[in-house]
């Protein structure tokens, strides 16, 4: 039961992060290409609802569901940290092929 428990919560973390990072991929890619306005609603205001809506996730996974904390938790932020770091690098290469 314990390595099921600590499999499961692995996965839901991740799977939030993961589900985070295609909603962030998704909103930048229709954004490019369009004008900066649009561009800054669409990716920030995806940002704002993507908060939301992974707190709001998580504190129900937390309530709800038999998961351990100590490993959904720090594996829920590792995630959303990469796909922030991926959304970076992705936004920087873009611009940088815009300016050159």
């Amino acid at each position: 039961m314990t390595e099921n428990a600590v499999l499961f919560s692995l996965v839901l973390g991740l799977g939030i992060g993961l589900l985070s990072a295609i909603t962030s991929f998704w909103f930048i890619r229709r954004g490019i290409g369009q004008d900066i306005k649009r561009f800054l609603t669409l990716v920030l205001g995806s940002m704002a609802l993507r908060f939301i809506g992974v707190s709001v996730m998580a504190v129900l996974i937390v309530m709800l569901l038999p998961v351990r904390k100590e490993i959904f938790i720090p594996a829920m932020l590792l995630s959303l940290l990469a796909g922030i770091a991926f959304d970076t690098y992705r936004l920087y290469s873009k611009a940088k092929n815009r300016i050159e």
